[in-house]
């Protein structure tokens, strides 16, 4: 038997709490099924609030837990659903779960982040060093918190030896059906899968962020250059377009650019222009060389590696999962 601990942070996603606890509780069941020597199911769950009282979640519902943090003396898996709001204050006032992953890690323990409870894993220093992926709309605020960590947001599940993180929303199905594979083998994994009606793979993280530009940063001269990048998405621009556009040097565009956005000027061009194209992809009729070239280019084999270098996914791809109407009878 393997014991599980639910973190409950105030004012996290619910789903993101009791939907693990649930697919955990019917998989250690089917696994003790199938072999009638067992006698228990593989996981024994527990929640774990910072007080050993009831947590009010993001929709104002209250989930009474099991036990608090400082009462948790060994554990075998630690989980931690999402956090919401300011993620400093979070970090701070959740400082007692930090303290009890540093705490359980070192007695051998795994951890596993969903979501953006990849911020208390990483608030823990395990990561330093290490790969992470959260929520793709948290990927500037993650990487200015824990440059030491090596981000990787288009994955949706990241294993990092007894460390796991997943990208954003209900991609904790995901990585919880990945903890049932390891621990209770691919046969009670793959049940799961089909009775819980969970997809084995998914989509790269990638290809459901939108990218709306880096624009939380003070310099007017590199605002005025991304607002003319996004103004003229249909046009071939080059670095000497926008230095001069800038009244700068393509030099110190470049660093300029860098600094601000933490792409090139080439890199933000490319990404506008996916960002067009995805759009065109969903809501137009065009086929994707038409897009392509409405978009600046001409040479439609690049640009198609440049399509799927940012979304995961090639053209064709992404038009048939993002625009395929659901079934109904």
């Amino acid at each position: 038997m393997k014991k599980v601990s639910i973190l409950v942070p105030e004012d996290t996603a619910t789903i993101a709490v009791t939907g693990p606890m649930d697919i955990l509780t019917q998989a250690g069941k089917y696994w003790m099924g199938l072999d009638l020597s067992r006698t228990e199911p593989y996981f024994d769950i527990e929640l774990v609030s910072l007080t050993n009282r009831s947590v009010k979640t993001l929709s104002n519902y209250y989930i009474t837990c099991h036990t608090s943090a400082a009462k948790v003396q060994k554990t075998d898996l630690v989980l931690i659903p999402s956090l919401l709001g300011d993620f400093k204050n979070r970090i701070k006032s959740n400082s007692k779960f930090i303290q009890l992953m540093q705490e359980q890690y070192e007695q051998g323990a795994e951890i596993a982040s969903f979501c953006t409870g990849s911020f208390l894993l990483a608030a823990t220093g395990l990561l330093n060093g290490k790969k992470a992926s959260t929520h793709w709309m948290a990927t500037g605020e993650f990487e200015r918190l824990f440059p030491e960590v090596e981000l990787v947001s288009d994955k949706i599940i990241v294993d990092e030896g007894r460390l796991y993180s997943s990208g954003g929303a209900v991609s904790f199905l995901n990585l919880t059906l990945y903890l049932i594979e390891k621990f209770c083998g691919r046969e009670t994994a793959i049940f799961i899968s089909k009775s819980m009606m969970i997809d084995m793979q998914k989509a790269p993280q990638n290809a459901y962020a939108i990218f709306s530009g880096q624009k939380d940063h003070n310099d007017e001269i590199i605002l005025k250059v991304q607002h003319y990048i996004e103004s003229n998405v249909e046009k071939k621009l080059g670095i000497d377009d926008l230095a001069r556009v800038a009244l700068l040097s393509r030099r110190s565009l470049a660093r300029r650019f860098i600094e601000a956005t933490g792409n090139s000027p080439k890199e933000y061009v490319q990404r506008m222009k996916v960002e067009e194209a995805r759009r065109m992809l969903e809501f137009g009729n065009e086929t994707a060389q038409e897009i392509f070239y409405k978009i600046g280019y001409e040479d439609h084999v690049t640009f198609r590696k440049i399509f799927k270098k940012y979304t995961g996914l090639l053209p064709g791809e992404y038009r048939k999962k993002f625009t395929q109407p659901v079934e109904v009878a």
